[in-house]
């Protein structure tokens, strides 16, 4: 909302205000070039401007990031971001110091050089933290990394953000889903459905089953036994005419229907409905 983007806003503008004040004003009183030296002459209260208007940029970061620092989630670069408040301030310093108690210092070769130095070691320093882990596990430990960095990923809900293969070893419990070949699905709980967030559904060729005559009781996850058309995933209990039950153990193990119970019970209250052409013939070869 609002109080997120208040402070960047208000940042945002003070820059440009500080921006256009420094091109109004006559450059004797901000920043003058001076053609026969080769140099830039700035006048200390300039300076001071600058340098206060810095340093108030970087303690704004800091607090921000001490303030977040108990957030974990998968970009938690606390640690790095610590590190690099710590090599700008000493930079500062340097640098503040530098220029208000030696303003004629570019005229110094070894403390032009020794600043020079101090900004591009600090720089590679704080690119360094920050990227350093991540290089070097890419290059001589990339499986593993990668493993890592899915289970963050996924404990943060970002698959979909970084565009991660939903196959069976990177779905979450509550996500899995019964598939077969013939892209039937027989079960599911599907968190993600906005029609049906939270609740099981049972799809045939993606239209909804109908719900038992007893309603559903609450989910309990178990799992399927192994077979070949169809991929491991935990299953929620249903009820068979609002008496009869499928075993959790064994959701496939289906009390046996009379055939007068097969035949006058409605389509509506049986979830196999679709195999009853199948099953009916194989139960009277059974029964013979």
């Amino acid at each position: 909302g609002l109080g997120m983007y208040l402070p960047f806003m208000i940042y945002c503008g003070c820059t440009l205000i500080y921006g256009i004040i420094a091109q109004v004003l006559k450059p004797s009183v901000t920043v003058e070039y001076i053609a026969i030296l080769d140099v830039c002459f700035c006048p200390t209260p300039f300076r001071a401007a600058l340098y206060g208007y810095i340093w108030a940029t970087w303690l704004f970061v800091a607090i921000i990031n001490w303030k977040i620092r108990n957030i974990k989630s998968s970009f938690n670069e606390s640690r790095e971001m610590a590190f690099s408040c710590l090599v700008v301030f000493a930079i500062l310093t340097f640098s503040t110091v530098l220029q208000l108690s030696n303003p004629e210092y570019p005229f110094s070769q070894k403390l032009r050089i020794l600043s020079t130095t101090m900004d591009h070691v600090g720089t590679n320093l704080v690119w360094w933290a920050i990227m350093g882990v991540p290089l070097f596990n890419c290059m001589f430990n990339r499986k593993k990394y990668l493993e890592y960095w899915s289970k963050k990923l996924r404990k943060d809900g970002l698959q979909h953000e970084y565009d991660m293969k939903s196959d069976s070893q990177n779905y979450s419990l509550t996500n899995r889903t019964y598939e077969s070949q013939d892209d039937f699905l027989i079960f599911g709980n599907w968190n993600n459905t906005s029609n049906h967030a939270g609740k099981p559904i049972y799809l045939t060729n993606g239209e909804p089953r109908p719900q038992s005559a007893g309603g559903h009781k609450k989910n309990r996850k178990v799992f399927a036994p192994y077979r070949q058309s169809y991929q491991m995933a935990p299953v929620s209990s249903i009820r068979l005419n609002g008496k009869k039950k499928i075993d959790p153990q064994d959701p496939f193990d289906i009390p046996p229907m009379s055939p007068t119970t097969a035949v006058n019970s409605p389509p509506s209250s049986d979830p196999f409905n679709r195999f009853s052409d199948q099953f009916i013939p194989i139960q009277r070869q059974i029964q013979h």
